[in-house]
């Protein structure tokens, strides 16, 4: 070591940050090279990474260059979810003293797999060669096109930190002994074309969690109450599957409808329940999805057990306020047909839109749902983007995954996928084929999804999806604006302004919308 640079330090602490897109799914950490000084550490190093709650590993690289100096990692949400940390938490690393795993257990943590299957275990230690792990980290095994299965690292032999080699024996248990969720753990990278809307409500939440103290003592009241509104399928419940795994508190997820009962009072029951939860676990979060259906407004056509669960939910939010660390987040698609007394400052401070996503917003969306399928060269993303005027992400989901079943129809032409769930049932022999070497580089050759694949696959999807995504549109739009400019509707749908005119007058004598047409204004006739 020359002797006028600084020595290595043990250990630094760093605050947590999330991946770069591209960097989703490698296993790797991004350090500066401040941090790789003072650790002593190469590009290639394993790291351990410390947080709150477990230790976990990962392979490091420098970090970009407008990260200089801020003294952050950059980590996807699986390496989050292993270590037990949030975005904007402060955690050790240090350079690991990894070993070679003699032996290493895991489970499936959502199917039974068959112990003992030789070929199974041959293929998931193929994967995972010189990967760093620690005991009780999860990890994605790759099969097929675009489809991951988790396990659970049961054990590992030596403990600590381990990297599989070609020696280590790797068993698969048929069950796992840890409690896991059968559900994929989706993080804020899994959402596209949301980052601004993402960052507010994760600065909101640790306001109102993290620092309500700090607030209290600049004489401002925490956020108590987040409204997200928009059409369905833009991603409001994708966000709520997120936020528990981002965040570091007690989370209650709650469909609206789940809480109406046909019992008097049962209904008012369940929602205290649902607070006094969240009080006992604080800092907390209750998501309420489709809000609507219990904060509706009040007419005279509402029925009486319909006001007083709608009169309780307004004393218990009202209740937050005493409250401290517990947060309210509502989603509906429906934000006009909510009583205005829940829009008030103090229950729900903060309204979010979460809308139909631009141009930009498609295309990230399209890499998140094609980053695991192997593509063909002529695949252009900005063109497919901009051809899916309209789209949500619920539709670009079912756009990727259509392309995969067209791609996956050309390599087993004798098998007939009529629906997509039957899609699982051929990747085990897919498996099978590319496990045999003289076909693997023909079958991955073929298996590349094509231009040709999505627009095959839009064409299905859409079918008179021009029209009939301009009237979605302005039907999912009603219920939250009461007017919209035929210029933004052809804007948004790529429909021309002059055929919106016939759909439109058309759409309202059948009355499949509401409302009346003025100086190329839609305007919506709203309910008293």
């Amino acid at each position: 070591m020359d002797e006028n640079s600084e020595p290595s330090i043990f250990e630094v602490m760093v605050n947590v940050a999330e991946a770069k897109r591209r960097d989703v799914g490698r296993s790797i950490i991004r350090l500066d090279t401040e941090t790789f000084k003072k650790l002593d550490i190469r590009t290639g190093d394993i790291i351990e990474i410390k947080g709150s709650s477990r230790t976990t590993a990962a392979i490091v690289w420098p970090s970009y260059s407008e990260d200089k100096g801020k003294g952050i990692i950059r980590m996807d949400g699986r390496i989050r979810k292993n270590a037990g940390v949030s975005l904007g938490e402060k955690i050790i690393v240090r350079k690991a003293n990894e070993k070679i795993a003699r032996e290493i257990t895991l489970a499936p943590t959502n199917m039974r797999i068959t112990s003992g299957d030789p070929y199974v275990e041959s293929f998931i230690k193929r994967k995972l060669l010189n990967y760093p792990l620690t005991q009780g980290d999860l990890v994605y095994i790759p099969i097929g096109i675009a489809r991951e299965v988790p396990f659970t690292v049961i054990s590992t032999k030596p403990t600590g930190v381990v990297v599989i080699k070609k020696n280590t024996i790797l068993k698969v248990a048929e069950e796992s002994e840890w409690e896991t969720k059968s559900m994929p753990i989706i993080m804020y990278e899994d959402i596209g074309g949301l980052d601004e809307e993402i960052r507010e409500i994760q600065e909101l939440i640790d306001y109102a969690l993290c620092a309500p103290k700090l607030l209290d003592t600049l004489g401002v009241v925490p956020p108590k109450g987040i409204l997200l509104y928009g059409p369905s399928g833009c991603g409001k419940t994708l966000l709520a599957k997120a936020i528990p795994n981002e965040t570091a508190c007690f989370f209650k997820h709650v469909n609206g409808p789940e809480l109406i009962t046909r019992f008097y009072g049962d209904s008012e029951k369940l929602i205290r329940a649902v607070f006094e939860e969240a009080q006992k676990n604080a800092p907390s979060i209750i998501f309420i999805d489709h809000i609507d259906s219990v904060a509706s407004r009040i007419t005279k056509e509402i029925k009486g057990f319909e006001e007083n669960i709608v009169t309780q939910l307004l004393a218990l939010m009202d209740g937050v306020t005493s409250l401290r660390k517990v947060l309210v987040i509502g989603a509906t698609n429906r934000i006009n047909a909510m009583d205005p007394a829940f829009r008030r400052p103090g229950r729900f401070d903060r309204e979010i839109e979460i809308g139909i996503p631009d141009e930009q917003g498609r295309k990230e969306i399209l890499k998140i749902h094609t980053q695991k399928l192997p593509l063909s060269e002529d695949v252009n993303l900005d063109k497919i983007a901009n051809q899916i005027k309209g789209f949500v992400g619920a539709d670009i989901a079912a756009l990727v995954r259509e392309a995969a079943i067209i791609a996956i129809q050309r390599i087993l032409p004798d098998v007939e996928l009529k629906e997509p769930s039957e899609i699982d049932s051929v990747f085990v022999e897919l498996q099978e084929m590319l496990n045999v070497p003289t076909k693997r580089d023909d079958i991955l050759k073929r298996m590349a999804v094509r231009q040709a694949d999505f627009e095959q696959a839009e064409r299905k999807i859409r079918k008179d999806y021009d029209k009939d995504s301009a009237l979605d549109y302005i039907q999912r739009i009603s219920k939250i604006y009461d007017e919209i400019s035929f210029y933004k509707i052809s804007t948004k749908t790529g429909v021309p302004i002059d055929v919106l005119e016939d759909l439109i007058e058309e759409s309202l004598l059948k009355g499949e919308i509401q409302g009346k047409i003025r100086s190329g204004i839609l305007k919506f006739k709203t309910k008293e």
